[in-house]
């Protein structure tokens, strides 16, 4: 006769059967968690940064307001992402003024490289990569937008505080943004209303130079 079959406990069998469960759940939780750490490791980080100056121009013909300035978009994630779209806000500090909206959704902006080469919707930033961009966004104003931006100064000597809004609408779900705040003297702003292009320099939009 061959070797009686061993038979297991049934403590032997619930013991045998939760360590099973406990390797198997210790698995999981390790397959997890090196997913969770790969995608948080390989996620795409873009960030934008404004350029030096805006330039404002206003074509009287047209009536059309003009800004252009300068972003670099970079990527500081380990995996590329997409940039699908633009938008930007623009008024003066007074809160009589209303928002001046553009978006790329309405061709408001124009996009190149630093070659002059035109860029389009959507683009691509590479992993650990930067692009310069110079963009410039323009909009028909009403005559009643018009006549608020371009108020007669109350006083000689005068200025007035502007900001730029930027946002970045991207295929990973982040929306990267930055802020251009300048000052623009009565004068130049009249200068700007006949015509004349003037660069203006970005100040710290907390209130310092």
């Amino acid at each position: 006769m061959g070797p009686r079959p061993k038979y297991l406990s049934p403590v032997s069998r619930e013991i045998k059967d939760l360590t099973t469960f406990f390797f198997s759940l210790s698995a999981l939780i390790l397959a997890s968690t090196n997913l969770l750490l790969t995608y948080v490791w390989l996620k795409p980080d873009i960030q934008l940064v404004k350029g030096p100056a805006v330039e404002v121009t206003w074509a009287p013909k047209a009536q059309e307001l003009r800004l252009g300035f300068q972003i670099t978009v970079a990527n500081y994630g380990r995996r590329m992402d997409v940039v699908k779209s633009m938008q930007a806000d623009f008024a003066p500090a007074s809160a009589q003024f209303q928002t001046i909206h553009f978006t790329s959704r309405t061709e408001d902006f124009a996009l190149k490289t630093p070659t002059k080469t035109e860029l389009s919707f959507p683009f691509t930033v590479a992993e650990k990569a930067a692009m310069d961009v110079d963009t410039t966004v323009s909009q028909v104003l009403g005559t009643t937008t018009r006549d608020s931006l371009f108020q007669k100064p109350g006083q000689l000597g005068g200025s007035r505080k502007f900001k730029l809004e930027v946002h970045l609408d991207t295929a990973s779900g982040k929306s990267p943004a930055t802020e251009f705040c300048f000052e623009i003297q009565d004068y130049l702003l009249g200068e700007i209303a006949g015509g004349d292009t003037k660069e203006i320099s970005p100040t710290d939009c907390r209130g310092g130079r």
